[in-house]
């Protein structure tokens, strides 16, 4: 918020409370903010104790999915990963099946670029179809900070829900 001061009206970035609550509950409620959090939300009240907006919500899951994702293929392209060893996971394997079958032919590391870019394809859609069933009755945003639980999800199956 206090990075720079670019402008004479705002002491900051001028970043809307929407975008502040993200930053700060996007993980879920803060119970126990640190000092740089409670001088934000004693400037703007972010209602520590709710769950963030469902945007804050979706960047949190989408980063997983980026971290994830982008560590295997640096892992594999720095040689600190194993294909073979990634493949002893079901999800892994499945999606490495499938990208043999598209592109056997391919050159082995545009076959594992896209096996990861597969990967990222899944878990995208595997969020929205989750998310849009854990919305089901859900009608404001009031609704999605109240609800007592992260709306935004992978399902049962996702490889990031059960540790695949």
């Amino acid at each position: 918020m206090r990075l720079e001061s670019p402008y004479c009206e705002f002491d900051g970035l001028n970043l809307t409370w929407e975008l502040l609550e993200g930053l700060a509950k996007h993980n879920g409620p803060v119970s126990d903010p640190n000092w740089a959090l409670a001088e934000l939300d004693v400037a703007y009240p972010l209602e520590l104790g709710d769950w963030c907006g469902l945007e804050g919500q979706v960047a949190a899951l989408a980063d997983d999915i980026a971290y994830d994702n982008h560590d295997i293929d640096d892992g594999l392209r720095a040689g600190f990963l194993e294909l073979d060893d990634l493949l002893t996971l079901d999800f892994v394997a499945d999606h490495w099946r499938e990208v043999e079958r598209r592109y056997p032919k391919a050159p082995r590391e545009r076959q594992l670029r896209e096996l990861v870019r597969s990967q990222i394809g899944w878990m995208v859609n595997d969020l929205i179809a989750a998310t849009s069933e854990a919305l089901v009755g859900v009608e404001s945003a009031t609704d999605v900070r109240k609800s007592g639980t992260m709306l935004a999800r992978f399902s049962p199956k996702s490889p990031r829900r059960s540790g695949g």
